[in-house]
């Protein structure tokens, strides 16, 4: 292990004050891992919204992080969803419908908005999944690009089952990402519960490992470092146009590639890349 590589992992610190329920720590080099620290399940509390938009606002463009790890404290969960019992909602129903209904869409636009900068911070974002992923965990791994669980991992789009239609992403990206609408509209409609092999194999989690919480953060910081070696200019720019291609025909995302890489690709390292490929020496790229 080298000099640099032994400093690691160390708290980041370069958010103050710090987050209430998330903890942030640096796991090598541009590598953060943010995990909630909600509880012994992790449930998502209404002042966990905020706190998560002022991280994502800040790690965004923090040029010392490159690839975020997302992950869960504790050994029994990524996040067991929300935490119904806070009373939150219940305090903005009164008797006039309409201004209930006013403040309880204010209400999800804000929810929305928080895990939708998680996809569209700009930085790579890695679920390293453990425990239970219920309800609100599923709507996060869903806006994750790369998304990894251990194999006693448990998952349920969950919503149903209190009463509830899931309205902070499931029902938009998992559809998407597991390409079956059967499934998605029978694990949606069910509440089912689901293991990490079916996660696998209906293409939810791109890999299944061993070894608990550590196991699998372990696997999603090695695909990190592999990431974070790589240029940050190519790969923001690779993540906007896979999400940008999602949502748009492929003549659409051939249009927005090619405006971005009209940029890009006078990227002042481009030579030097160029250069270092031929000779098979390994590229430095600066932050950004």
């Amino acid at each position: 292990m080298s000099d640099a590589d032994s400093s690691y992992p160390r708290p980041y610190n370069g958010l103050s004050p710090a987050p209430r329920n998330f903890s942030l720590t640096l796991d090598a080099p541009l590598v953060l891992r943010l995990s909630l620290s909600n509880s012994k399940v992790n449930q998502w509390s209404d002042l966990m919204t905020y706190d998560f938009h002022r991280v994502l606002s800040h790690i965004s463009v923090d040029p010392d992080v490159a690839v975020v790890i997302l992950t869960g404290e504790g050994e029994k969960a990524f996040c067991a969803g929300l935490d119904v019992t806070s009373g939150g909602l219940v305090e903005l129903i009164e008797d006039d419908p309409a201004r209930s209904a006013w403040k309880l869409k204010r209400h999800i636009d804000e929810f929305q908005a928080s895990l939708t900068m998680l996809e569209g911070c700009g930085k790579p974002v890695i679920a390293a999944v453990h425990g239970v992923a219920y309800g609100l965990g599923v709507d996060l791994m869903s806006a994750c690009d790369i998304r990894y669980a251990d194999q006693g991992a448990r998952f349920s789009i969950r919503e149903v089952h209190i009463g509830l239609a899931a309205d902070i992403g499931s029902l938009q990206r998992f559809p998407r990402i597991v390409g079956n609408d059967s499934v998605a509209r029978e694990l949606a409609l069910t509440a089912r519960e689901f293991g990490a092999e079916e996660a696998h194999r209906i293409g939810f989690v791109g890999k299944v490992t061993k070894g608990g919480r550590g196991g699998v953060i372990a696997e999603a910081l090695a695909t990190a470092k592999l990431i974070a070696a790589k240029s940050p200019v190519a790969v923001r720019a690779t993540k906007a146009s896979l999400l940008y291609s999602r949502d748009h025909s492929v003549r659409e995302g051939l249009d927005h590639i090619g405006w971005v890489n009209s940029s890009m690709l006078q990227n002042k390292e481009m030579p030097e890349a160029f250069a270092a490929a031929l000779s098979k020496k390994e590229m430095r790229w600066g932050k950004l």
